[in-house]
């Protein structure tokens, strides 16, 4: 009985498959799209198959339900590489695009594979380029948007002089003896600095000048209904920062924070709020030399 495997909602069914022309034994061509142009593989061996040759059994390993082989190296290679009509209705381009890829080498190049057959060739052969253009725009709007950060980075730097340039945030003068909490509040929202998390329940002794721990935050927002602060669920955070700063450079970061995402809560994006503070450095504050 033949089973339908579904990935990405494409039909990779055997028997769509060969109402799409792939049957046992018919010749496939393997297409590549790069930065180079389009590649054809078209060699005579590379022929389809669903299964192994009764006399190579044991030889190669077999093909899943979600697989096929082709008779020039007995590989076995994923049935959503076919080209079909399936393949092109059920697929968003975002399906073909790792965004991981973005953070690989500039000099690296990305390619787009794809096999078809003689019947099939040129509407694979457009639905390839399509994929292609796609992925590279996405490559091309990322370093235009990393050029844009160097030449504000080259206006930044040829700006900057001792009386502007940033430093590093002092220790607290004073070290308490127990944990700390302050808040800041705008009378909509209200943020919760701790020097430890309120959830920690492990050794503290902030006389010891190795007890450095990542301060952390929380986002309240007021109810209207009753007036009362109420916790943003998932907005518990940690910053990059230690805790043993300055009450005034503390009441300053706070300020900052209450600024700079104050107008993405409004729309209640409380996740990129948190994600945005997180990233958080004191020598970033405007007001801090």
């Amino acid at each position: 009985m033949d089973t339908v495997q579904e990935e990405n909602k494409v039909d990779i069914s055997t028997s769509y498959l060969k109402s799409q022309g792939y049957t046992d034994g018919r010749h496939i061509l393997f297409l590549t799209v790069s930065e180079s142009g389009l590649r054809i593989d078209d060699s005579e061996n590379n022929i389809l198959l669903y299964k192994l040759p009764a006399d190579l059994e044991g030889d190669y390993e077999a093909p899943d339900e979600d697989e096929f082989i082709v008779a020039d190296d007995h590989e076995c290679y994923r049935r959503t590489g076919l080209y079909t009509e399936s393949l092109a209705e059920s697929s968003n381009l975002e399906d073909f695009f790792d965004k991981s890829s973005l953070m690989n080498p500039i000099s690296n190049s990305e390619a787009v594979y794809l096999a078809a057959h003689s019947d099939n060739l040129e509407e694979a052969i457009a639905f390839v380029k399509k994929i292609y253009e796609f992925i590279a725009t996405q490559f091309i709007n990322a370093l235009t948007k990393r050029a844009e950060a160097y030449r504000k980075g080259i206006e930044t730097v040829l700006e900057a002089t001792t009386d502007n340039a940033k430093r590093p945030a002092p220790l607290a003068t004073k070290v308490r003896d127990e944990m700390w909490q302050r808040e800041f509040q705008d009378g909509l929202y209200r943020v919760s600095l701790f020097s430890v998390d309120e959830n920690y329940d492990g050794d503290y002794n902030p006389s010891d000048d190795m007890t450095m721990h990542a301060l952390s935050f929380r986002f309240d927002k007021r109810d209207p209904s009753n007036g009362e602060w109420r916790e943003i669920d998932g907005t518990r955070w940690s910053l990059a920062e230690i805790s043993r700063i300055s009450d005034e450079l503390a009441a300053m970061a706070i300020g900052y924070l209450i600024r700079t995402v104050g107008p993405t809560l409004e729309g209640g994006n409380y996740k990129d709020a948190c994600e945005k503070s997180a990233k958080i450095r004191f020598y970033d504050i405007p007001t801090f030399v």
